[in-house]
């Protein structure tokens, strides 16, 4: 296992929680001190002097996002400003965003973490990155280019920026490899294809994603035009990003197990699910984070496995599904749109731009699915009937024009109502 990463890629899953079981134990204690929890754990009747191992987190109740928007950044630290070194903030997606304090501490664990997630995929020294995120209070580009400095690294930090702007960038500097979003990464390609631009063949190696969901079928489709490797990564604005990440199997996101401890819970009973099924993830923070996390119910929906990796590494592996601002709940399960993507962009000839919307009632729901190519040679039928068959409600697909894309969001589910 030498050369495969740090220690907690190669532990055992015994060994993986006997280090969080002392982990938690140390950091609780820290936890007790911050202001917010204190005020909610006594509320609770909860003593965390009982809280021995990880067994004894279901005594604890949830963090939520609604909690942590309702409260002032220095009550959820135990740290004064003297410690802070920024002021973060999520990103919004799915409400008012988040306000939490950034120490140098968090820092030296990102970049951990993050050296660890790049050297997995072959990024370090003589690599360039070109950062392709809006830049500001929201995390993600801090994060992003981190990750590359972590590693050896150089950066080109573009923010947010024209697609003609990234273009250019990706042909006028030496980048080897590009963090931004999935949809951001098939715009750039279509504005190639459309202006039959090109740049260095063999110096862009690799496209490394987070923010969204990667489907496989968007994975190929930009592997197989751009001539690169495309790594899915995850984490959170209020964790960091990226806290798991592929390696070169791309069979998993090996997570920071030491770093960061998961449950994956079914959403109605709040029991852990079996490995391998899919479940809410709820996070707990094991260092002296500025702002920690006890039992943070995520939202992100999310299964777990554990198991020796083909690469040799035994740290275990997450994969990704989706939120539920991104899919839409039939009876109790939840369709996320990666699903729905694996299908509309497995046809090389449907467009990498797609809407679903979920109409009617309950007991007569149809689903109205948007492409934005015209091609003659689109299976429309064949399409419908898969999304169909996803989704068990009718589906009726329509080709439409770019112009539609102004008047919503692209790629995504629209729930109209739950089904």
């Amino acid at each position: 296992m030498k050369g495969k990463g740090t220690s907690a890629d190669t532990l055992t899953k015994a060994e993986i929680l006997d280090l969080q079981n002392r982990k938690l134990k140390k950091i609780i204690k820290y936890i007790g001190e911050v202001p917010f929890y204190k005020k909610k754990l006594a509320k609770e009747g909860v003593d965390l002097k009982k809280i021995r191992d990880i067994s004894d987190l279901e005594k604890l109740p949830f963090t939520t996002k609604e909690e942590l928007r309702a409260t002032n950044p220095m009550e959820r630290t135990p740290l004064d400003f003297r410690s802070i070194a920024f002021l973060f903030s999520s990103s919004g997606s799915t409400g008012p965003p988040t306000i939490y304090p950034w120490s140098t501490k968090d820092e030296h664990v990102l970049r951990k973490v993050a050296a660890r997630c790049m050297k997995r995929v072959g990024i370090g020294a003589g690599d360039i990155g070109l950062v392709v995120a809006p830049f500001g209070m929201p995390i993600m580009w801090y994060c992003m280019v981190n990750q590359y400095l972590a590693a050896g690294a150089g950066v080109v930090p573009l923010g947010l920026a024209s697609l003609e702007v990234v273009v250019n960038a990706m042909s006028t500097f030496p980048i080897t490899a590009v963090a931004t979003l999935p949809t951001v990464a098939t715009r750039t390609m279509g504005i190639m294809r459309k202006e039959r631009t090109s740049f260095i063949k063999n110096r862009l190696r690799h496209f490394h994603f987070g923010g969204d969901y990667l489907s496989n079928a968007r994975r190929r489709r930009l592997q197989d035009y751009f001539g690169v490797e495309c790594y899915d990564f995850y984490g959170l604005s209020e964790i960091f990003g990226p806290f798991s990440g592929e390696c070169k199997q791309k069979n998993g996101l090996h997570l920071a197990s030491d770093s960061v401890l998961v449950e994956v819970l079914d959403p109605y009973t709040k029991e852990l699910v079996r490995e391998g099924e899919i479940g809410v993830a709820v996070y707990t923070t094991l260092w002296e984070k500025a702002a920690p996390l006890l039992r943070f119910w995520s939202d992100d929906y999310i299964s777990m496995t554990w198991g020796k990796c083909e690469c040799g590494r035994t740290s275990p592996r997450i994969r990704y599904e989706g939120r539920p601002n991104a899919g839409v709940r039939i009876g109790r399960k939840w369709i996320f749109a990666k699903s729905i993507e694996e299908i509309v962009m497995s046809f090389p000839k449907n467009s990498g731009e797609w809407k679903i919307e979920i109409e009617g009632t309950v007991k007569d729901p149809i689903a109205k699915l948007y492409s934005e190519d015209q091609h003659p040679e689109i299976p429309v039928e064949q399409i419908e009937e898969d999304v169909a068959n996803l989704l068990k409600m009718p589906v009726k697909m329509e080709k439409v024009g770019a112009e539609f894309w102004k008047k919503g969001l692209k790629s995504r589910i629209v729930r109209i109502s739950d089904v």
